[in-house]
């Protein structure tokens, strides 16, 4: 299933006013005030030796050989980038030999049009070139994040056409709101890194919203770098350029899918144990979920047409939080912090066992904000401390969800307890969150542990019988969990904080077998804003996902806390930091539509700005504007309504000359 038509789109006409501004004068890169563009033409006129303002040459040591497309430019080698000592341009144009091209920048001139400048690096005899573009924030307030495109030439070291497939392509594109030396500094942009083999060719990046982790002050920087690196040690090498540079203020960036997010008002988060979604060996044990005979309603809720369906999405490319990130523990406490710490144990909380932090964590960060959330345990009625384990048998009676006496609580599946301030705050038997669905007392955020038994971790000595089948094993296992979730989750679905724009996650700990992308987990969302029927998300995700998407529904900041040199992603060539993560939203209705805009832009009318979308025909849609980028669908203003026919839309804000900072939605009531 595509995407639905139904999305958001936000534009402000201060800033096309300077966008439109920006294209008859020269821009200035030092001070970025809203938009900026570069295209160098003027700046590198044929035999400029001088760096644009802004601009600056930077090295990575190293030889040719040090990176590779299996072992692409990482984080820790962008911070190590120190400034190269030219910092003067070589001109360079089509055709002629490049002599030296160990250290410096080129003022390049096009295939077929010298007039048609570009900044160049041919990083021949170094591990690495970099170009680095700082900008400060002179946009008078926070910046939230930016839009940013540009365009990759692929030129020719001495005029031969040349595929140079040995060579890293294009330029692997990085971005830091500190500039710092360290990995966690700097973010890759996988969408920004352009490929490009073919000399004479141009590759163009497309507007790519960019989220800043946290919002950029007045007067701060911001720091680009683009990383060159032929690979390999022949002649001619390719020369890669930049140009045709375009940044503007990233209302998407946080309106388009976090705007999405924040109609959330309640989160229940279901964890559960041990088991892949899909594996290499389905049939192995662990078997997976898909499929799975022990798990019918799990399966229901993934196919599409079942009932069951009606309100779910799920992720297909879910992956372990990091290499190596195992047991259980290090990934609950990954679900509260964005990391394990370098904690590899099962072990109760304790300062001796190393397992108890007081960083920056999503729980406290609630209580910082006043942020209502609880934690609900089950068998926690038997233990003398959330951080102590405990399990045996039932003083009286039985497990109202498998019909044993036996418990099991174990604070390594319970995120908030390894941290000082939360550890034995807001959590509650199970048998609390019924009574408070009743009385409306849950949290906003509430995570809830099954069981052992009831969560996939452990199976019952004797077996489960489910649906009239005996399970043994870890068969039981997945059986028990799956009746535990067909109860549980029509219980909280049939509450008021479900359906008032709640969600339930079903969220599973770690991938069994291997970390690679050969494992995925299960990650399902239930939600009257799910795109439903079994929508099958293709987006990449990890547990920096979800803590991300908490970041984004209850405006948090990201969690920045270190990651281990070790804990690389699943592709091997990254980390899962929150700030870079794909959040969820890709799994919930995007329910505003798009307006196709003439130009690509609003543009002024006779007598204000105008509009020009589309839709739909005999969909009832309204205009609604508001001069708060960030603010609630709910608290802007509607300025026009009607009806989609079989022509345009074009829409005239008649006002916009007392609103300059005005940002737009075309919405369906």
């Amino acid at each position: 299933m595509g995407p639905s038509i139904w999305e958001r789109l936000a534009l402000t006409t201060a800033l096309l006013a300077g966008a439109l501004g920006a294209m008859s004068a020269e821009a200035t890169p030092t001070a970025f005030t809203g938009s900026y563009s570069q295209n160098f033409d003027l700046d590198l006129t044929n035999g400029a030796a001088t760096m644009p303002v802004g601009f600056r040459a930077m090295i990575i040591s190293g030889a040719n050989s040090d990176y590779t497309a299996a072992n692409p430019i990482s984080t820790t080698a962008i911070a190590a980038a120190t400034a190269s000592g030219t910092q003067s341009l070589t001109v360079w144009d089509f055709g002629d030999m490049v002599t030296n091209s160990a250290a410096a920048l080129y003022n390049v001139g096009s295939f077929g049009n010298l007039n048609d400048r570009a900044l160049g690096s041919d990083p021949t005899g170094i591990g690495a070139m970099v170009i680095e573009l700082s900008m400060t924030n002179a946009s008078g307030g926070n910046l939230l994040g930016v839009t940013f495109s540009y365009d990759c030439k692929c030129l020719a070291n001495g005029g031969g056409g040349g595929n140079e497939g040995g060579d890293l392509p294009g330029y692997a594109f990085f971005y830091s709101l500190t500039g710092g030396t360290n990995a966690a500094d700097w973010t890759g942009v996988n969408a920004l890194s352009l490929p490009n083999y073919m000399a004479g060719t141009t590759l163009s990046s497309g507007p790519v919203a960019i989220t800043f982790p946290t919002p950029l002050t007045n007067n701060g920087i911001m720091y680009f770098r683009w990383a060159d690196d032929n690979s390999t040690a022949c002649s001619p090498n390719q020369m890669f350029a930049i140009d045709n540079i375009s940044i503007t203020t990233s209302a998407s960036a946080n309106t388009l899918a976090v705007q999405t997010l924040r109609q959330i008002k309640t989160v229940f988060v279901i964890a559960l144990e041990n088991h892949n979604w899909t594996q290499a060996c389905p049939d192995c044990s662990p078997q997976q979920i898909l499929g799975n005979p022990a798990a019918p309603y799990l399966n229901s809720l993934a196919t599409s047409g079942n009932s069951n369906a009606a309100q779910v999405s799920y992720a297909t490319r879910y992956y372990n939080s990091g290499q190596g990130v195992h047991p259980s523990e290090p990934n609950y406490i990954w679900s509260e912090a964005g990391t394990e710490f370098g904690v590899y144990v099962n072990d109760d909380p304790s300062t001796a066992a190393g397992n108890l932090f007081t960083a920056q964590h999503l729980t406290g960060q609630m209580n910082a904000a006043g942020i209502p959330w609880k934690s609900y345990q089950e068998d926690l009625e038997y233990t003398s401390s959330a951080a102590v384990s405990s399990a045996g048998t039932r003083p009286s009676g039985t497990n109202i969800y498998n019909g044993s006496t036996e418990y099991d609580y174990g604070p390594k599946h319970n995120p908030m307890v390894f941290f000082t301030d939360t550890q034995n705050q807001n959590v509650y038997p199970l048998t609390q969150l019924w009574t408070d669905l009743t009385n409306h007392a849950v949290g906003r955020y509430n995570w809830i542990s099954p069981d052992f038994f009831n969560e996939m971790h452990s199976y019952l000595p004797g077996g489960f019988t489910y649906n009239g089948v005996l399970y043994t094993g870890n068969q039981a296992a997945v059986a028990e969990g799956d009746n535990c979730l067909s109860i549980i989750i029509p219980q909280i679905m049939a509450s008021a904080a479900y359906q008032d724009h709640g969600v339930i996650i079903i969220w599973v700990d770690e991938t069994e077998s291997t970390d690679d992308t050969n494992s995925t987990l299960p990650e399902i969302i239930i939600s009257p804003l799910a795109r439903g029927n079994a929508y099958a998300s293709s987006v990449v995700m990890s547990h920096s996902s979800d803590l991300k998407t908490m970041d984004e529904i209850f405006g948090l900041a990201f969690q920045t806390n270190a990651l281990p040199s070790g804990d690389l992603n699943a592709f091997g060539t990254g980390y899962n930091y929150v700030a870079a993560a794909n959040d969820l939203s890709d799994m919930f209705q995007p329910i505003y539509q798009p307006p196709t805009v003439e130009g690509g832009q609003v543009k002024p009318g006779a007598s204000g700005f105008q509009l020009t979308f589309s839709g739909p025909a005999g969909q009832p849609y309204q205009v609604l504007a508001s001069d708060n980028p960030i603010m609630s669908p709910s608290a802007c203003a509607v300025i026009g309504a009607g009806t989609f026919g079989s022509t345009n839309v074009v829409f005239t804000d008649t006002d916009a000359a007392n609103h300059p900072g005005r940002f737009y939605i075309i919405k369906s009531p």
